[in-house]
């Protein structure tokens, strides 16, 4: 996913080295994929009218996948990784009661070794590296904002923002 969330992510892994970066996400979010490239995915694959598995990686696949979407889409993935890949995710379902499903094929998995893990990022630790790497201008925060809400026009702001597929990414409320 390239929300905020997924763009950081990806900023952060390519920072860190990583290899070969694939940005999915629907097609129509524009500013977002403009973004993903920017900050150093080497493809958008928009997963809505690309086939996610035809997609002709380096090497035949990909080591890891990072999902900060919901967990029900992780299992049209498992063919995208390479033996002893794995899946992490971070995304869940807008919905938190109960009912979140994800359903895989267990030979996969255990046929390539693949690993499937889960994170929760609180407490948020890694707030001050985060914070660092912005005063590095090494991460664009300001590339991510995107929309103003204003409380005497919330409504109308609010779906401006939630329709704009094309550039939305992250709104700020201003009590003006």
């Amino acid at each position: 996913g390239t929300g905020a969330i997924g763009l950081m992510a990806l900023r952060l892994a390519k920072l860190r080295g990583a290899g070969h970066i694939y940005a999915v996400n629907r097609s129509g979010r524009d500013y977002r994929d403009e973004i993903a490239l920017k900050w150093g995915a080497d493809a958008v694959i928009h997963n809505d009218v690309e086939d996610i598995n035809a997609y002709p990686y380096p090497n035949g696949g990909v080591d890891k996948i990072l999902f900060t979407t919901p967990p029900r889409i992780m299992p049209d993935f498992l063919d995208v990784l390479k033996v002893a890949g794995n899946m992490t995710f971070i995304g869940k379902e807008a919905d938190e009661g109960p009912g979140v499903y994800a359903t895989f094929d267990m030979n996969k998995i255990h046929i390539k070794k693949l690993q499937i893990r889960s994170s929760f990022a609180a407490p948020a630790l890694f707030f001050p590296a985060c914070i660092k790497l912005y005063k590095e201008g090494k991460i664009d925060l300001d590339a991510l904002y995107t929309h103003d809400l204003h409380l005497d026009t919330f409504e109308k702001d609010f779906w401006n923002f939630m329709n704009d597929r094309a550039k939305g990414i992250k709104a700020i409320l201003f009590n003006d």
